[in-house]
């Protein structure tokens, strides 16, 4: 072997272990993943603009849809929330899926909904997401969570 086929195998070497210590150290940084949990929720959103969802669990966070706010009957005064399903909880904020009107219990055609996979910050002073029988088990999983 060359001294210059020596060098550069060597070079090889050296390149392999930095890029091997660089993705060790930037995997070392990385959050921890979110907690897994599969609750069905009901979001109780009273801003008529409805709430929205978001890309990442972050505030800063592309927007990638809303959730509209309650139904309200005016009849009974009985209020419809959206139905989503909580598929995991990360440091205050909700991973949901599946959002839907229930058109059976508003006898009203769907409102737009986004439906895919996105993140809701945990409930704030005008948003709950869940019934209280509910509100124990969301509470566990998110205490999981860090």
């Amino acid at each position: 072997m060359s001294w210059s086929t020596a060098a550069e195998s060597s070079l090889r070497v050296l390149t392999t272990l930095a890029l091997a210590a660089f993705a060790g150290a930037a995997h070392a940084d990385a959050p921890p993943p979110a907690t897994p949990c599969s609750i069905v929720a009901f979001v109780e959103e009273t801003d008529p603009a409805g709430l929205n969802v978001r890309a990442a669990p972050n505030a800063k966070a592309r927007v990638l849809g809303t959730l509209p706010p309650v139904w309200v009957d005016k009849a009974s005064g009985t209020w419809i929330r959206v139905r989503v399903e909580i598929t995991a909880s990360d440091s205050g904020w909700f991973r949901i899926r599946n959002a839907r009107d229930d058109e059976d219990l508003t006898g009203q055609p769907p409102r737009p909904t986004f439906a895919g996979e996105c993140w809701h910050r945990r409930a704030s002073r005008r948003a709950t997401l869940a019934p209280p029988n509910e509100r124990a088990a969301i509470a566990a999983a998110e205490s999981t969570s860090g």
